[in-house]
């Protein structure tokens, strides 16, 4: 590149005489939607297993399922790529049963031996 388009570029980069400064790149956290049909057959597929599973279905499971599902493909319906994704829906939905937190009690510590 040419000098004069470096510094205009460190212009921008740097907000420039009259831009508020921006970041060049999007923003770090951003959230991922999905339709709500996709969100629906996570949930099918969870609640109510096909017959071939014998227990509920984890999310790698699910995966496999969603992505061979013929009707959400036709639809050209964006699919959870990443079972972390998967897992995320589910905990938003209350499929995850998760433990409560532990309540912790503080103890006496005994008192310091000096030698």
């Amino acid at each position: 590149m040419g000098a004069k388009v470096e510094a205009s570029v460190e212009g921008y980069r740097h907000g420039g005489p009259n831009r508020p400064a921006q970041p060049l790149s999007r923003p770090k956290n951003h959230p991922v939607l999905y339709y709500p049909e996709v969100i629906a057959r996570i949930l099918e597929l969870r609640d109510n297993p096909p017959e071939q599973m014998a227990r509920k279905m984890g999310s790698p499971t699910i995966r496999y399922f969603l992505h061979q599902d013929e009707r959400l493909k036709v639809a050209g319906y964006r699919l959870p790529s990443f079972s972390s994704t998967i897992v995320k829906i589910l905990n938003r939905y209350q499929r995850i049963q998760r433990p409560p937190a532990r309540k912790h009690l503080p103890f006496e510590r005994p008192p310091a031996v000096d030698m």
